[in-house]
């Protein structure tokens, strides 16, 4: 479906409705929206971005009215460190959506200079009218270790350095809506993002597609261990990457979209797909605060670190099979005749130091 607006190709914008428009503080409507205004409302908070160089795309959750992005590192940094588990020739396989082309390898900071890449989104006009813009994005820093996620900035339409000045507002609705409570199985969601349509398709605006959380795969082996894994039944494709999963019965956050499944064939299966529980993100709020502060992406860095998968968690995304002990009646009979051959050997070694230590016997 398309979204209402494609400035682009009519010269047209939409009013936001006063049923459902924020005001400048950010606070959320207060009246019960329609599940039209609702789908409408979080198409607009997932941004595409992309590199012209190479043709690869990726969504992106937007999160603050200056236009900062959260999306997956894997975008960055042309794989993911999932893909360096041991292949098995007969279970499927975790990999990276929204990838078709390999990245230079990005470090945990980069120079402005060095990694930049092109963003289309609605924003809210000072005249209160959504607009499509294409903008440029900076990345501001890319999570090391075991946490798919990167942060970048997204720069004003104008040469002006604070998108504000003109009165440009992105919509970090859906991030504003973060579910307070642990996702639970069985929820109807939609996973939203710029899967199969990339940036140079006429088709604008992000798909959404509905399903339910099928899995919640916790950390540890306790029942009240975090959320660490989210499995969800929506269909996710190439491009997908990044964006968003969300309750879609009130459109809060529940999770960022991170990686679909593919047979060793490498057919997709689009409806077998994780995403990183919102909760997991929980240091990007407080750097939200106060962004701009001397130390906060550092700070943010070091944050992130506690949100890294475990061990056990390194095994779920990658999709590697526990380990079975299972009895085996071969194992137990060559145990057994190893066993025997040892015994055999300590007989004879014993055999033969008793005949050492004997008396010589007399010849008449």
């Amino acid at each position: 479906m398309m979204t209402p607006l494609l400035r682009s190709l009519s010269g047209e914008v939409q009013r936001l409705p006063d049923s459902f428009a924020p005001s400048r503080s950010g606070s959320l409507p207060s009246r019960p929206m329609s599940r039209q205004s609702l789908a409408q409302s979080v198409r607009r908070g997932v941004a595409l971005l992309w590199f012209e160089a190479t043709g690869s795309w990726a969504s992106a959750v937007v999160v603050s009215e200056r236009g900062h992005l959260l999306t997956c590192a894997h975008l960055l940094t042309g794989s993911s460190w999932m893909e360096s588990a041991p292949e098995s020739q007969e279970q499927p396989s975790a990999s990276n959506s929204g990838l078709d082309g390999k990245r230079p390898t990005a470090t945990r900071r980069l120079a402005p200079s060095q990694q930049i890449c092109r963003g289309r989104c609605e924003v809210l006009g000072p005249d209160g009218f959504f607009q499509e813009v294409t903008f440029e994005a900076q990345v501001l820093c890319v999570c090391e270790g075991y946490l798919d996620a990167a942060l970048l900035l997204a720069r004003p339409p104008s040469r002006s350095p604070d998108s504000k000045s003109r009165g440009y507002l992105f919509e970090p609705w859906i991030w504003q809506r973060e579910s307070r409570r642990d996702p639970e199985e069985g929820t109807a969601v939609w996973a939203v993002g710029h899967g199969l349509f990339g940036p140079g398709t006429p088709w604008r605006g992000a798909t959404l597609t509905e399903g339910h959380v099928v899995k919640v795969a916790r950390s540890g082996c306790f029942p009240g261990g975090r959320a660490a894994v989210l499995q969800s039944s929506a269909a996710v494709h190439r491009g997908c990457s990044g964006g968003a999963l969300v309750d879609a019965c009130t459109g809060e956050l529940l999770g960022m979209v991170t990686t679909n499944v593919k047979h060793q064939d490498g057919s997709v299966m689009p409806h077998v797909n994780f995403s990183l529980p919102a909760g997991l993100m929980a240091p990007l709020r407080s750097f939200l605060e106060d962004p701009f502060r001397q130390g906060a992406l550092d700070k943010l860095l070091i944050d992130w670190r506690s949100s890294a998968a475990d061990e056990r968690e390194q095994a779920l995304w990658r999709l590697e099979p526990e380990p079975l002990q299972l009895p085996s009646r071969m194992a137990a009979r060559k145990q057994l005749a190893l066993d025997r051959m040892r015994q055999l050997t300590e007989d004879a070694t014993a055999a033969e130091e008793q005949g050492e230590n004997a008396p010589p016997k007399s010849a008449l």
